[in-house]
């Protein structure tokens, strides 16, 4: 082998350039000035895709959440199954749900990462639409015995494919590109990544046409012929008639055991699964048996009185469990174990996850300004009912402002209407001499003229959708908070009279996975006396992580139909949280989540209770202290109110300035 020349060629230095940094070179090395190649350089930094990477610093393709929505709905389209999409990793399904990774391996390339994740969801609805995971003694039986399931998911996953292939012929073209991904032929035996050279031959058939490209076809040897005339007896099963379907888990289960016996006598482990292929979780489902059998056995046992006497006659005499009642009682226990199936947590490989919560959760991004990325599902929200009281504490703000709550009902009835010019129309009553003179100018200059030379008097106001988020942190113990509260309740009833269709949410927390939204008033929540009563007794506490709430915000108000909606947010000071949140990073990640909110279509405003700020403005020095908000929300997006008893005052005048 010669050895490299000094100095390199341009041709072997610029070979070296795009093996060190990628695709992203060319435009550099292709510039023929040095302008050229700074201006290459700016582009691909300033234009770039934002990288991402989790909260334990791994980077990660595109994020599941991005196109979660567009994905459930494509799946339940093509499928016909019931069935939503949740977070876990290896992709995996319950028999209800189907659960894919959080965010596709790196590096990100959506197309790809997209592609990667309709195939993966493919593979466990196809789990489903043949009906293979609803056999109890087979999933006891795959329960421990990793050789015979990981073959049966190999096999099984190769018929899923077909089953799509052959219905949908676009399906088939995925399918196809899906074997040249890198990042989709990953193999992991459970969480354990595993390499793919040196795989024993006895192996390699079980992979033909899943993650190798068409032609690459493994040898046929002694040890690899079990796993070929497995592939052909999967490969014969007719799922076009009804036997074919019906017999389809018999021919997977016998193929794979004798597999299973075949690797035993080879010594060999189990088979490793590529990444899209996903696992099965039997413990999950055969746990989801056990709880519906004692269900549906209950009623055997007598009432609860009954039951309860019946067990202390049981125990009578018995010594007491170690660690207690309270280690009796802990969450998470096993319950007991149903006929023919071993303990569902005797595995015999490592990591094994815990079954997700379903707790109604939302995870989101966070921006990361010092490394100018994001980190993927960092936060973590959940929405619960806000604090209630006395009904008393409502009737008593109302009672105390009448005079103000009749004279804002009497602002917010001349918004009803909308009595505006529209400019810009194909027809309308006049025409636009603006508009008209500029296509007179066209045709003489020899240009086709545009149409909409017409304005037309319209009185219609478009519907509009308001969002108010309350800072109900620590922070706002005291006036703060009776001036929040006093405010909503005016707010609220102006809001009555528009009849317009909106929500209050309190937040707080206490770090990062632990985002309280409080729900004072929900979307289509009449007001009756249960929101009455949150409205009139807010309790204040926790910290303010206001990027995760806004984004939880933009969420709620991306489900909403109509063509105007407005966020606004009411808080008493900076973001603020556990770690690293305080200071410029919550500044940095808050804006970013404003950002957001305003790619989406929804106008963000604050109104700004910081006593810090307020104080400056009245001593002329106010363009330090307001750099935070202009940061966060833009010039002219914010509002500081100079005094908090001013606050029921000027939510309405701020919400009218909005509308108009």
């Amino acid at each position: 082998m010669a050895a490299p020349t000094w100095p390199p060629t341009p041709e072997d230095a610029d070979k070296a350039t795009l093996e060190e940094y990628g695709d992203a070179a060319r435009a550099v090395i292709a510039a023929e000035t040095d302008e050229e190649a700074e201006q290459a350089l700016l582009v691909h930094f300033l234009m770039g895709r934002v990288k991402r990477q989790l909260t334990d610093g791994t980077d990660v393709g595109l994020p599941l959440e991005s196109l979660r929505r567009p994905l459930a709905a494509w799946v339940r389209m093509v499928s016909g199954l019931d069935v939503a999409i949740a977070v876990s990793d290896p992709a995996c399904t319950d028999t209800r749900d189907i659960y894919l990774p959080r965010a596709a391996p790196p590096p990100e390339h959506p197309e790809e990462d997209a592609l990667l994740f309709r195939c993966m969801a493919l593979v466990q609805a196809g789990f489903l639409e043949l009906d293979l995971l609803h056999n109890e003694s087979f999933l006891a039986e795959i329960h421990g015995d990793w050789v015979y399931r990981n073959a049966w998911h190999l096999l099984a996953t190769r018929l899923v494919m077909r089953l799509w292939s052959d219905r949908y012929p676009g399906v088939a073209q995925d399918f196809d590109a899906l074997r040249f991904l890198d990042k989709a032929g990953i193999m992991r035996i459970n969480l354990t990544e595993v390499p793919r050279r040196g795989m024993p031959g006895a192996f390699l058939p079980l992979y033909h046409g899943l993650v190798t490209t068409p032609g690459d076809e493994p040898p046929r040897t002694a040890e690899s012929r079990p796993a070929w005339d497995a592939i052909a007896a999967v490969d014969g099963i007719d799922l076009s008639t009804a036997v074919g379907r019906a017999g389809a888990p018999l021919v997977l289960s016998g193929q794979a055991r004798r597999l299973r016996e075949h690797f035993r006598r080879l010594r060999l482990g189990p088979p490793p699964l590529p990444y899209f292929a996903g696992v099965i979780r039997p413990e999950w489902i055969l746990d989801d048996l056990q709880r519906d059998l004692a269900y549906e056995t209950e009623w055997k046992k007598g009432n609860k009185p009954l039951r309860q006497l019946l067990r202390a006659m049981k125990n009578k005499g018995r010594p007491p469990l170690p660690g207690g009642l309270a280690r009796a009682m802990r969450p998470g226990r096993v319950p007991p174990p149903i006929p023919g199936v071993g303990d569902l947590h005797d595995v015999v490989t490592n990591e094994v996850q815990a079954r997700p919560e379903d707790d109604g959760s939302r995870e989101y991004d966070e921006w990361n300004h010092e490394r100018a990325h994001y980190v993927v599902a960092a936060t973590r929200v959940f929405e619960e009912p806000s604090s209630s009281g006395p009904l008393e504490s409502y009737e008593r703000i109302v009672t105390a402002n009448r005079a103000q709550i009749d004279r804002i009902r009497r602002q917010f009835a001349s918004l009803r209407l909308e009595e505006r010019w529209v400019h810009g129309l194909p027809d309308g009553t006049e025409i636009d001499m603006n508009r008209a003179v500029a296509g007179m100018a066209d045709i003489a200059a020899g240009f086709t003229p545009r149409v909409d030379w017409y304005v037309r008097f319209q009185r219609q106001r478009k519907d509009v959708a308001i969002m108010v988020l309350v800072d109900l942190s620590g922070s706002t113990r005291g006036r703060i908070i009776y001036s929040e509260q006093e405010a909503l309740v005016l707010f609220s009833e102006g809001l009555r009279v528009l009849q317009f269709p909106h929500a209050f949410y309190g937040f707080n927390g206490e770090g990062p996975r632990s985002c309280r939204m409080s729900r004072i008033k929900g979307w289509e929540e009449p007001y009756d006396d249960a929101v009455r009563k949150r409205l009139g007794n807010l309790r204040p506490s926790g910290a303010t992580r206001l990027g995760a709430f806004i984004r939880h915000a933009t969420w709620h108000l991306q489900q909403r139909p109509e063509d105007r909606r407005i966020l606004m947010v009411l808080s008493d000071g900076r973001p603020e949280d556990r770690g690293q949140y305080r200071g410029s990073y919550g500044v940095k990640d808050t804006a970013m989540a404003v950002h957001e909110a305003r790619r989406a279509g929804i106008h963000v405003h604050c109104i700004s209770l910081d006593s810090k700020v307020a104080q400056a403005i009245r001593h002329g020095e106010s363009d330090e202290a307001e750099a935070y908000l202009r940061e966060i929300f833009g010039a002219g997006r914010y509002l500081v109110c100079d005094e908090v008893d001013d606050l029921p005052i000027r939510l309405p005048e701020v919400f009218r300035g909005l509308v108009r």
